[in-house]
Parts: structure tokens; C-alpha cells; sequence
């Protein structure tokens, strides 16, 4: 059997004075890696004619070594990209040593399309085997992403809650080998993904001069218990806004009742 392709006790961090980063260096540096490109793929999603309409699962059932891993999915995405068909990737391992791949799918394409561009894509059956599962993109949207990052996130395992929800199914692929994490097919991205962050840096840094304020901490919870929206979706909304006269008079009617 081929050497296992993932960490079997992966570093939570690495001892730097820079910010871990990485996909293989540290579970730190994953779970920024992670959350950075989440951030991004909602973002990039508001430049689309066509919003993410379908996700696809491609399972491939046998151990392959790390060149062979490499060479299949690099014709795969030839075969797609030929297609037409625009996508994000993100390829990971499974227990099994197997590696399996999410596909965000951007284009405005019927799901019998797609399954046939996959079809013909992907090697035929009997020299490896493989499955998919294809799925309309729905309300889960937010949390259907982080799962394909295994980004961290709140939820449920087990039927308790937990403040990691994908903690056990998160593998980290051992380092250098000849293979990518992440990548695209097509024009994925609408704005490159530098400039896609930065936005994401610029809305933060807005939200939280504007949660700075004098005055703003009460209005958060006095607007929290009047719709019942939670703290943070309310911080998030009257940071960013705070620069409205509206925000700034409800301020002062709290201050002064």
C-alpha cells in the first residue's frame, strides 16, 4: 500500500511570529487558509451573473500514489474546462487514503448537463473507480461551503453542540507533495482573490471602528432585544452602518431616553 497521503497528528500551531498560514503546516494555518478562501468564494459570488447553482462530490475509490493523483485530476479539469464548465476544487483525503474533490459549480448549467460533463471527464470506471453525487446549492449555503474547506465552525456532532463542527472529519494532506489543495477550472473568480480579501479586510476594519463608538454597545442590545436577532448578526449590521445619521440619532434617543 502507497504511503498515507494525510497527517496522522498534525501540529495544532507552529511556534512564529508570523500568523500561521498553510494548508499542511498547522491546523492554525488550515483553518485561516480555510476561512480566508470561504470569505472570498461568498464574496466573489455577488460579481456573478449566475449565482453557485450546483455542488458536485467526486469520489475516487482506489489508493492512487501522489503523481498519479496529480496526473488524473489535471486531464479531469482539461476535459471540464473544454466543456465550458467553470468550478472551484477542493481536494481532500479520506481515511481510506482515497482523495475526493467538492466542486462549487458557477455556471448557469442543468444538473443532466453536468453529470455528463463529469462522465466524460473523468477516467473510465473500470481502470479506477469512482462515484458523484450532485446537489442543488440551497439555503445552507454559508455552512455548505466551510464544509468543503472544513473550516471551522459552530453546529452540531453527534446530536451535541460543538464550537468545531468538522473537527473529526478534517485531514490535513502531508507536506510537499506534488499536488494542490485548491484550484479552479475556468473563470471561477470574478475579481482575483488578493483583491477579493482585501474587500473582506476593508468590511471588517469598517465594522469595527463603527462598534468603537460611543454609545454603540447599548444600541447593539437594545436593538438584539427588540428583534431578537442575534448580538453578533445585529454588531455586524450597526458597524457597518454606523456612519448613517440614522444609526447616530437612535444612538442618541438610547443615550437620552
Amino acid at each position: 500500500m502507497e504511503d498515507l497521503i494525510y497527517q496522522t497528528d498534525p501540529v495544532a500551531k507552529t511556534p512564529s511570529t508570523w500568523r500561521n498560514k498553510s494548508w499542511t503546516e498547522s491546523i492554525d494555518g488550515y483553518l485561516r487558509e480555510a476561512q480566508q478562501l470561504a470569505r472570498c468564494v461568498e464574496l466573489n459570488r455577488f460579481y456573478l451573473e449566475n449565482d453557485y447553482k450546483w455542488e458536485a462530490t467526486i469520489n475516487v475509490e482506489v489508493v492512487l500514489s501522489s503523481a498519479g493523483i496529480k496526473a488524473v485530476w489535471e486531464k479531469v479539469c482539461r476535459k471540464l474546462k473544454a466543456q465550458d464548465v467553470k468550478a472551484l476544487w477542493v481536494r481532500e483525503p479520506s481515511k481510506k487514503n482515497h482523495c475526493n474533490y467538492h466542486l462549487l459549480i458557477q455556471d448557469n448549467i442543468s444538473k443532466e448537463e453536468l453529470s455528463s460533463a463529469i462522465e466524460k471527464a473523468m477516467p473510465d470506471r473500470a481502470d479506477i473507480p469512482w462515484h458523484k453525487h450532485i446537489d442543488k446549492i440551497n439555503s445552507t449555503y454559508y455552512h455548505y461551503v466551510r464544509y468543503i474547506f472544513k473550516a471551522k465552525v459552530k453546529g452540531f456532532w453527534k446530536g451535541k453542540p460543538v464550537e468545531d463542527k468538522w473537527k473529526h472529519k478534517r485531514l490535513l494532506f502531508k507536506k510537499n507533495l506534488s499536488f494542490k489543495k485548491v484550484g479552479t477550472i475556468g473563470k471561477f473568480w470574478m475579481k482575483p482573490k488578493k483583491v477579493l480579501w482585501q474587500q473582506v479586510k476593508d468590511v471588517e476594519k469598517r465594522i469595527g471602528e463603527g462598534l468603537e463608538q460611543a454609545g454603540m454597545e447599548e444600541l447593539v442590545v437594545h436593538v438584539a432585544e427588540l428583534t431578537g436577532e442575534p448580538i453578533k448578526d445585529v454588531e455586524r449590521t450597526l458597524g457597518y452602518y454606523s456612519d448613517e445619521s440614522t444609526i447616530k440619532e437612535w444612538i442618541e434617543t438610547i443615550a437620552c431616553p
